[in-house]
């Protein structure tokens, strides 16, 4: 599939850092990694963190296997 659109993300160096490293350990580049793991169904908890104070929350993801 031809990828024709992008996405802009901002991340902290340690975030950066993180990701290159998990992704290199997969032998993924990190946009394939940021792919997999925004779209898979294994992940079992998502942390998502709003820049307003007090406004982070977890979602809880079934796994589907």
């Amino acid at each position: 599939m031809i990828k024709t659109k992008a996405i802009k993300l901002r991340v902290t160096e340690a975030d950066k850092n993180a990701i290159k490293t998990n992704a290199k350990e997969k032998g993924m580049t990190m946009s394939e990694y940021i792919r997999y793991t925004s779209t898979s169904t294994a992940l079992e908890s998502v942390l998502i963190t709003s820049p307003k104070p007090m406004n982070s929350f977890v979602v809880q993801v079934k796994k589907v296997s």
